[in-house]
């Protein structure tokens, strides 16, 4: 019998759990990937034979020159470990454009590209998350839909599918 669940948190419970659970795969899609915290889970799961993918988006779309530098090296570390890690290359969008640029400066650069992913997908054999919190440290107020349904399993491995497609494969 499936179990869905829907719920606001101020925890990453549910992804936590998600994670630590995975047995045999795990696919993630997410804006931002900033988190030591996931970083070490990921990579104690890929060190236990779990094929993990991740899309996310580059670090040059961190502001901060610091936890850039941290992210970069993390990305590499996650890598070196087994971590498939994919970072989407679509920049989108024109900061000098609108006001809600993450830097808050209106000429491009590092902090101000945009990328058009901006979602966060999680998904095992068991259970797929789609949730509005991002891999990172910081503890805001989420949502988050869980479902272990068959159906809706195999349509978020065909959404991941298609995600990996779209970002990833050269046009001819």
């Amino acid at each position: 019998m499936s179990q869905t669940i829907s719920e606001l948190s101020k925890n990453s419970q549910l992804v936590n759990e998600l994670i630590s659970e995975t047995e045999k795969y795990l696919k993630i899609v997410t804006f931002r990937f900033s988190s030591e915290d996931f970083a070490k889970m990921l990579t104690k799961k890929a060190k236990e034979g779990v094929n993990i993918e991740v899309i996310t988006t580059p670090a040059d779309n961190i502001k901060e020159e610091k936890l850039r530098v941290k992210v970069e090296e993390m990305y590499s570390r996650l890598q070196a470990n087994g971590v498939k890690l994919l970072t989407c290359p679509w920049e989108v969008g024109e900061p000098r454009l609108t006001t809600t640029s993450m830097s808050g400066r209106l000429a491009g650069g590092i902090g101000e590209k945009w990328y058009s992913l901006h979602f966060q997908l999680l998904m095992n054999e068991k259970h797929f998350l789609l949730t509005s919190q991002n891999l990172v440290p910081e503890k805001k107020l989420e949502i988050y839909y869980q479902s272990s349904d068959t159906y809706f399993l195999k349509q978020t491995s065909n959404k991941f599918k298609t995600i990996h497609h779209l970002s990833f494969t050269p046009v001819e």
